[in-house]
């Protein structure tokens, strides 16, 4: 029951990724670096994880990206 729970999720969480990236140019997604300031919604391409999107700011130095093999906390706004 857990690793079909597990899966459930693990699937849900790429249909979340997907329906966020569909349709978008390679052009709607900023090259990520650690000095951007980023927003929920705005979508960034990892050189390591590939694109992703922001689904909530955690504080001014934290955001969370939704990237296809999920969640990962980010640094932003860093000089």
């Amino acid at each position: 029951a857990r690793e079909a729970q597990a899966a459930r999720a693990e699937r849900d969480q790429t249909a979340a990724w997907e329906h966020a990236i569909a349709g978008q140019p390679s052009s709607a997604f900023k090259p990520y670096r650690i000095s951007l300031t980023l927003g929920a919604g705005e979508l960034i391409h990892h050189p390591k994880f590939g694109d992703g999107v922001v689904s909530k700011v955690i504080d001014r130095g934290k955001v969370e990206v939704l990237f296809k093999d999920g969640p990962r906390t980010m640094a932003h706004g860093q000089t």
